[in-house]
């Protein structure tokens, strides 16, 4: 994580946290401060510790440029690129509508009552997409978009 976070509905403070994950779920979790608070959530539910988003933001960020740590992820996530854990968005999927939740499972959305983002971008993080066949293609570098 490269951005502190205060936990939603914890007010715990979390700084240097590091996941490790296999097969788009988190298998551990280790942090400076605030650890105890993320296992717990994680711990919470079946599917809170799989993955929910995943959002690409470059060194634009308006939030960033405030130099603030907010403490509230709706603001905070935009300070750069972002996962989160737990529940997924629907609405972000046109093939979503009116499915219940096995359906929507089984389109991949995650369903869980935990959703919490984490900063996961800035300057040193570079970010490729792979193909099919495994090729890298750059899509941030240095903080700034690369892909055309």
């Amino acid at each position: 994580m490269t951005y502190p976070l205060v936990v939603p509905d914890m007010h715990a403070y979390v700084q240097g946290l590091e996941l490790r994950l296999a097969n788009g779920r988190i298998v551990a979790a280790t942090a400076e401060e605030g650890g105890e608070a993320i296992r717990a959530q994680l711990a919470s539910e079946p599917n809170a510790a799989h993955l929910g988003e995943v959002a690409l933001v470059d060194g634009t960020s308006a939030v960033r440029a405030t130099g603030l740590v907010f403490g509230d992820t709706l603001y905070d996530e935009n300070a750069g690129s972002h996962i989160a854990y737990g529940r997924a968005f629907p609405t972000v999927l046109d093939a979503a509508s009116g499915r219940g939740p096995d359906e929507l499972l089984a389109l991949g959305l995650n369903l869980a009552a935990v959703h919490t983002d984490l900063v996961i971008g800035g300057p040193q993080v570079d970010v490729e997409g792979l193909d099919q066949a495994g090729r890298a293609t750059p899509i941030l570098r240095d903080d700034r978009w690369v892909l055309t």
